[in-house]
């Protein structure tokens, strides 16, 4: 009996020791110490879990489709605008004017070579004396709510950009634009922010097939530099790191604008692509992050509908987008919507529009931008 009291007390006495040993800080970090992620030290604030996760290794495959649909679409919603004024009839285009030689005029209207009177009485024929030289502002600002468990992230993205194109011939306009963006994000995932901005330089070039159809493309480089928080799970201490970043992309669309009577029509198809290269980085803790590379690529297809009160033309827009290389993410589809208004104000044109995005997993996201372009 006495020998079963002390094997019981034994045993009883083991496993209050253990308990304390197991509640204890330093065995605590030990056991949490022995798991890894790629890119860490094995230290006691390195698991796999993303609480422990710097916010560039999880944010990436959104925020840089985010960054870069807004900053090619800046440059790519100017270049395809061109043809849009002089969207020919739908009833009345024929063969001879699918294939006519057109041109640019003042308010970026197109005329075939063989010109109407109401083109020449504009000043919108070629040889007429219209402006060759623009110049355009523009700027967009995006909201981003991202609520996948484990995840989570929500912020904005301001950017804008300054341009100026000019008309080689009936056919040929190109130009340069340079634009600066900044996002703020708040990493509910790891308890802390990420902070980014950078310019970007972007020479584009449309070429106008006929009154019609418009082909147009972009290439963009841009410099970008990365601030984040977060915080230690277990000790809540505030962890810092900052990393620089280059990234560039590449647009190419096809489009076509037509109108009856005062309806206005549009199509357009196009691809982009995006590669961003982080470096390397050490966080204040001492944690090594490894190098990341995010790649998207995307097709797209979509069409507007406007109606024209002169000046003024409110439309909207639907556009599908499919992902063939989708950054890390588990969306490989999703659909733009939007309503916006073009401007025509003698000389000066704009255009404002929002658009929101839609069918895109455990996302919500709301932008609006904006144009105006004067002409020399």
């Amino acid at each position: 009996m006495q020998m079963h009291l002390r094997l019981v007390s034994a045993l009883l006495a083991a496993v209050l020791v253990a308990a304390l040993v197991t509640l204890t800080p330093e065995t605590a970090r030990a056991q949490t110490g022995s798991c890894t992620t790629a890119g860490y030290t094995t230290t006691y604030t390195q698991c796999s879990d993303n609480r422990n996760a710097a916010s560039t290794t999880v944010t990436s495959s959104e925020t840089v489709l985010q960054a870069i649909t807004q900053t090619a679409g800046l440059v790519s919603d100017r270049i395809s605008s061109f043809a849009r004024g002089g969207a020919p009839s739908v009833a009345s285009l024929g063969p001879s004017q699918r294939l006519g030689v057109i041109a640019v005029g003042s308010n970026g209207n197109i005329a075939t070579g063989k010109t109407r009177d109401a083109d020449r009485q504009s000043g919108l024929a070629a040889g007429n004396g219209s402006p060759k030289l623009g110049l355009w502002v523009n700027g967009g600002y995006s909201s981003l709510d991202f609520d996948k468990s484990g995840s989570a992230f929500d912020g904005h993205i301001w950017s804008g950009a300054i341009g100026t194109d000019y008309r080689f011939s009936d056919r040929f306009i190109a130009g340069l634009a340079v634009g600066y963006e900044s996002g703020d994000f708040d990493t509910a995932f790891n308890q802390g922010t990420q902070e980014s901005d950078g310019f970007t330089v972007s020479p584009y070039a449309v070429f106008l097939i006929n009154r019609a159809w418009s082909l147009d493309a972009s290439f963009g480089y841009a410099s970008l530099s990365y601030d984040l928080t977060r915080k230690d799970p277990i000790t809540l201490t505030s962890i810092t790191g900052s990393t620089d970043a280059t990234r560039w992309h590449g647009t190419a669309n096809v489009t076509g604008h037509f109108s009856r009577d005062a309806w206005r029509y549009g199509l357009k198809a196009g691809a982009v692509h995006a590669s961003e290269d982080r470096d390397g980085f050490t966080e204040s803790n001492g944690v090594v992050q490894a190098a990341k590379t995010t790649d998207v690529g995307l097709v797209h297809v979509g069409g507007l509908l406007g109606y024209s009160f002169g000046k003024v033309e409110p439309y909207l827009s639907a556009r599908g987008r499919w992902f063939y290389d989708d950054g890390g993410s588990s969306s490989d589809a999703d659909a733009v919507l939007g309503l916006g208004v073009y401007l025509n104000l003698d000389g000066i044109t704009g255009n404002l529009s929002a658009t929101t995005v839609q069918g895109r997993d455990d996302t919500e996201n709301y932008s609006v931008y904006g144009t105006i372009r004067v002409e020399f």
